[in-house]
């Protein structure tokens, strides 16, 4: 809730103390997921190089533990950092990475996640074709009713739009609606 509020300062604060709880009962996995959202909150608030290293804490304990599902979401996340940094090729470099493992891992939900990010990538340098290309694979891998499928249709229609093409951005959005 307060990082809803945009408390940064409050959330930051709950998210160490739930880092050194999760440490403190050997919890690996909570701890990782704790360093990314310190990330996320960091990199929301411009400070990059926090959250770079929120994120190299992270990736140490999921290396520890060989968690690669745990990997493929900091990877990811690292592609979040990065395009809001303003650093699309890495950002695209670390999202077709999070694909490419989230795809071995047999993680469908974490690829539609990644490719959707990958999209927006693409949609962002006005490179539509490739980014219809990702986010019709991404809403292709989630189910009719999952959030990551509607955003993909709901990015699709945005560029459909933004192409003119208002039978095929409309069908877009009916499909995420639906």
């Amino acid at each position: 809730a307060r990082r809803r509020a945009a408390d940064t300062e409050g959330s930051t604060a709950a998210f160490h103390a739930a880092r050194a709880l999760a440490a403190s009962l050997r919890l690996p996995r909570d701890e990782a997921r704790t360093w990314m959202q310190l990330a996320q909150n960091a990199s929301r608030s411009g400070r990059f190089d926090d959250a770079s290293q929120a994120l190299d804490a992270a990736e140490r304990l999921a290396t520890a533990e060989n968690d690669q599902p745990m990997r493929a979401a900091i990877i990811g996340n690292r592609g979040i950092v990065a395009r809001m940094r303003g650093d699309f090729d890495l950002a695209s470099q670390h999202y077709t990475d999070a694909v490419r493992l989230a795809e071995e891992l047999g993680q469908p939900a974490m690829q539609a996640s990644a490719l959707n990010n990958l999209g927006n990538i693409h949609m962002q340098r006005g490179d539509y074709a490739a980014a219809l290309d990702v986010l019709e694979r991404s809403q292709a891998l989630k189910p009719q009713n999952d959030i990551t499928r509607a955003r993909a249709l709901g990015n699709m229609a945005v560029i459909y739009g933004t192409q003119g093409d208002y039978d095929l951005a409309i069908a877009a959005h009916e499909r995420a609606l639906a």
